[in-house]
């Protein structure tokens, strides 16, 4: 029971818990599941965005975006809260080109961010984000592709490869199960267009637009979106692949329910 431990962020209940960061996450756990990998070329970040009315613009309510010229976030969760999160990702980048003369690496924005972050979970006033993110790019001083999760309390952790949103923890599963890290990105979007697919259920959900940004050593460490004909491409022979994988799956167990 929360017992009134749920009025304000800053306040921790008898049980160790902040309950308003349990709702915000709530909000994280029922939105599009949206994924990311390093591969051995760069990174990409891979969106499923729910389409939540059939004269939606399929361009609108973007949710994979570029802050920086080597760096993209994404995210799952409250719509404006995660775009409110963009928007800062872009404010810290801008601020320290503008410091410093050089642009800032995926680490040091990460950071930054969950600082932001985690100074709405610190007062009364303030009501969390309800958006997890997920940073990447290239740092040009380690020559690399990096991968990081902001999550909405401001715990920043670095990955070859995640998953945040609704079909999450299948997500991540089916992650574990490739070796991206030796593939590359052009190799990988189709297998996370399959993993999104799978992880979607069309009797409870609305349909999805695949989103895709990458950094890769083709763009020279420039973040930008997945060009159409190749996401369009990928996305077909991602969603062929889960179908395909389905119809199996549903064979076999009609023939081991025919056998009993």
């Amino acid at each position: 029971m929360a017992a009134g431990y749920d009025y304000a962020t800053n306040v921790i209940s008898s049980e160790g818990k902040v309950y308003q960061l349990e709702y915000a996450a709530k909000a994280v756990e029922s939105s599009g599941t949206t994924v990311g990998v390093q591969c051995k070329d760069g990174v990409i970040l891979a969106s499923e965005k729910l389409m939540m009315s059939k004269m939606l613009v399929d361009s609108t309510c973007k949710v994979v975006h570029k802050v920086d010229d080597q760096i993209g976030v994404a995210y799952s969760g409250i719509g404006p809260d995660g775009k409110s999160i963009v928007g800062l990702a872009q404010n810290i980048a801008h601020k320290y080109k503008q410091n410093y003369g050089e642009r800032i690496a995926p680490g040091v924005l990460a950071q930054q961010l969950g600082d932001i972050l985690y100074a709405y979970t610190s007062y009364a006033a303030y009501r969390p984000f309800g958006a997890h993110a997920l940073v990447c790019g290239y740092d040009e001083d380690h020559k690399e592709s990096q991968l990081y999760l902001c999550e909405l309390d401001g715990t920043v952790t670095r990955y070859w490869g995640t998953a945040v949103g609704k079909g999450a923890r299948s997500a991540r599963t089916e992650i574990q199960k490739l070796k991206l890290t030796e593939k590359t990105c052009a190799e990988a979007l189709p297998l996370l267009a399959k993993i999104l697919h799978t992880v979607h259920d069309p009797s409870k959900d609305k349909p999805f637009v695949l989103e895709a940004g990458w950094a890769t050593d083709a763009t020279k460490g420039t973040f930008s979106r997945v060009p159409k004909d190749v996401l369009a491409a990928a996305d077909a022979e991602g969603k062929a692949a889960s179908e395909a994988d389905g119809a199996a799956h549903g064979g076999a167990a009609a023939a081991a329910a025919g056998d009993a």
